[in-house]
């Protein structure tokens, strides 16, 4: 009977209707847990969400409720009437969402949503789908710090070279007065007295230029290498403070500066290693000398702060503009050329210093109000107490020491 067959013919595809959509269900759950994906659909007159979600990612802890925020955002702002006459494309929303699952994982999400219309023009909804992104997530991270470590090793390399053209020229300044006074003392020595003064000089001061480089890079190698030890033993700072004015007084000097000292003699005691102790105040007058003008002003004051010692030395030279102070202690590099003539350096004084004090149990700061404004250096240095014998543990210093990074400069500017 062809009502019959009809019926027939319908039910069958119906039933091959029904598997065909079981199968496809069955291909996409299986495609979406494989991709870690989930699908989502917004009813825009209900407000309600459904989810096709076989790995359920949706439900962790304060996630859903950040996704439902999301989304009502999305469609308060954006699912109102349009027409299809008025051409316009359905508009797509994004956004990536970090969470923490019950386990204690964190995990990248990313929720994507797009605003559809039905036949009828005053139905809409928003359909969208919901992935799990961690692994691009820690391949962007990681693409990122190759990248930091190629411009890192392309800046490194670009500073050992400057540092290299630096030690090249301040270890040759100082052979062509040594070859002339040579010179000099063959051709002449004997018959002029005071030419063989001048030249002797001349030597003796560039010999103890080059030996002070070469003794400053020693000591930055045995740093980096945690290899340089200090002599400890109970130090009279105003005694360390006397001898690093008596080396630096003559530059000073020439320089036409004054210097001024206040409370530079008082009997403070520190557990430390007298010489280098000199060395650090040494290096920092010497470095305020370098960037003061002529007929400018030095001070350092030294005074006791609780169980501390504080010396501050403060020159109105160049200073230091803001953006540079937190570089001032890196090594192997330059802030400025030194206003007076003379050797610039290599840049690593003010990195020694650090060190030092570090190694010292002390801190070391800088401030400056900007360029021209001249700047501060301030140490503090644990106070000796002679009555209870208490001095640090040089080992235990040792260890919070931060080594300098050598022989690679950093790209930054710093005095000394």
């Amino acid at each position: 009977m062809p009502g019959v067959n009809a019926i027939k013919d319908m039910t069958e595809q119906i039933k091959y209707g029904e598997k065909a959509w079981r199968d496809s269900q069955a291909r996409l759950q299986l495609a979406l847990e494989a991709a870690r994906m989930a699908v989502w659909e917004r009813d825009s007159a209900t407000g309600g969400i459904t989810w096709l979600d076989p790995t359920n990612i949706h439900t962790a802890i304060d996630f859903e409720d950040r996704f439902l925020a999301w989304a009502q955002d999305i469609a308060e702002r954006n699912l109102h009437p349009f027409s299809k006459a008025e051409n316009q494309s359905p508009q797509s929303y994004s956004q990536e969402f970090r969470i923490v699952l019950p386990d204690g994982r964190s995990i990248w999400l990313e929720a994507q949503g797009q605003r559809v219309s039905d036949d009828q023009e005053s139905s809409q909804r928003l359909v969208g789908v919901l992935s799990d992104i961690t692994d691009r997530k820690r391949a962007e991270e990681s693409l990122r710090q190759i990248k930091e470590a190629e411009e890192a090793l392309r800046q490194a390399g670009q500073k050992n070279e400057e540092f290299i053209a630096l030690l090249a020229h301040e270890l040759r300044n100082p052979l062509a007065p040594i070859l002339t006074s040579a010179q000099l003392l063959r051709r002449r020595g004997s018959e002029r007295p005071d030419l063989l003064e001048s030249a002797a000089s001349s030597i003796e001061r560039q010999v103890k230029h080059l030996t002070r480089l070469i003794n400053d890079l020693l000591d930055v190698s045995r740093v980096a290498r945690g290899k340089l030890r200090l002599n400890f033993e109970i130090t009279d700072m105003a005694s360390a403070i006397a001898q690093a004015v008596k080396a630096c007084q003559p530059v000073i000097d020439k320089n036409r500066q004054e210097l001024v000292l206040k409370g530079a003699d008082q009997p403070l005691d520190v557990w430390g290693d007298p010489a280098r102790l000199s060395q650090i105040v040494a290096n920092l007058l010497l470095n305020a000398s370098k960037f003061t003008p002529a007929n400018g002003r030095i001070e350092l004051a030294m005074n006791q702060v609780g169980k501390e010692i504080s010396i501050r030395i403060r020159d109105n030279g160049i200073g230091i503009e803001p953006g540079k102070l937190e570089h001032i202690f890196e090594p192997f590099v330059q802030l400025a050329r030194p206003l007076h003539s003379g050797h610039s350096g290599l840049g690593i004084g003010l990195a020694l210093v650090k060190s030092l004090v570090e190694m010292h149990g002390g801190k070391i700061s800088v401030a400056s109000p900007g360029k021209d404004q001249g700047s501060e250096f301030s140490i503090r240095l644990p106070l000796f107490d002679r009555s209870s014998e208490q001095k640090s543990d040089p080992t235990e210093i040792h260890g919070d020491v931060q080594p300098i990074r050598s022989p690679i400069p950093h790209d930054a500017p710093t005095e000394g």
